[in-house]
């Protein structure tokens, strides 16, 4: 089965000077920085899809997407510049590595990033072990870019999360205090419906018992005329608490609406959130003729120091 993906083409960054969070906003200087790149504050290259970014602590920018090496499968392909804008040849070769997932002739698409507290690079997306139905798959690096043989199997976690035969897409992943990986995706039921799906692996890789059921944790929908709704695209933000909250697009009515949900770190529903149950459902108002004025896609999510 075929997943569309929404990407870019062309790695293709623009930096700016003073973006200091702590400052005024009315101090802000959002004129392109000269320091970095080639001097016009534009990073560029070449890549087939380039989907997430982060920065770790020593302000160096690292961005994942697929690209295509033998110009048939897609593989994980992580970039790492220094914080003036090179590329950062102290990262895997000349700042960039590629991994084959799942082995030849089977596609694999990186769709997020993170570093955890030890500048160790976290990728995560889907991949086709069986060259049929997808499954997460997450890769771990060291802070120099060499596959971490401390977590899975040579660096590598494939979870099929609802089984054989089933489709789980990976679209998040965050790490909490203790540098667990939490992974969110939507995830196909045997109906062909799908709905929320996270995993959590400890540090060494394995999943954690103490999150959802085993480490994997399913979130349905409002359910509709008897069926889930269908859900697009989680992404996921982690708090202080180590609080995870999804932000995804979801079908009410035919209509695509926000629907976001807080997790207590046990995986359970924050009851004290939203309406009360841990979730909040929103779609685009109401016009005249009491149909829906547009739909509403969200596509990431981010929460502030509160």
């Amino acid at each position: 089965m075929f997943r569309l993906k929404k990407s870019l083409p062309v790695v293709l960054l623009a930096l700016f000077a003073s973006l200091v969070v702590a400052s005024p906003v009315s101090s802000l200087d959002s004129s392109l920085d000269p320091t970095v790149g080639d001097g016009s504050g534009f990073i560029t290259g070449d890549s087939t899809d380039a989907d997430d970014l982060v920065y770790d602590s020593l302000d160096r920018l690292i961005v994942t997407g697929e690209c295509e090496p033998d110009g048939e499968d897609q593989d994980f392909c992580t970039v790492r510049y220094t914080a003036d804008g090179e590329l950062d040849t102290s990262f895997g070769t000349d700042g960039t590595v590629i991994t084959d997932v799942a082995g030849d002739d089977n596609h694999d698409w990186a769709d997020g990033v993170i570093v955890d507290s030890m500048d160790r690079v976290i990728v995560s997306g889907d991949c086709q072990p069986d060259g049929e139905d997808y499954d997460f798959c997450t890769v771990r690096y060291t802070a120099d870019g060499v596959l971490d043989t401390e977590f899975g199997t040579d660096g590598i976690v494939i979870t099929d999360v609802t089984g054989d035969d089933n489709n789980d897409w990976a679209d998040g992943v965050v790490v909490d205090s203790m540098d667990r990986v939490i992974v969110s995706g939507d995830c196909e039921l045997d109906g062909g419906d799908e709905m929320l799906c996270l995993a959590r692996y400890t540090e060494d890789g394995s999943l954690d018992a103490t999150f959802g059921d085993g480490g994997i944790l399913l979130q349905g929908m409002v359910e509709y005329n008897g069926h889930w709704n269908n859900i697009r695209d989680p992404r996921i933000a982690i708090d202080s608490f180590d609080r995870i909250t999804a932000v995804l697009e979801c079908d009410v009515e035919s209509q695509d609406s926000l629907c976001a949900f807080r997790f207590l770190p046990d995986g359970s529903l924050d009851l004290s959130w939203g309406g009360g149950d841990g979730a909040i459902l929103w779609g685009p108002p109401y016009g005249p003729d009491l149909y829906y004025i547009g739909e509403f896609e969200p596509n990431d999510i981010a929460l502030d120091r509160w």
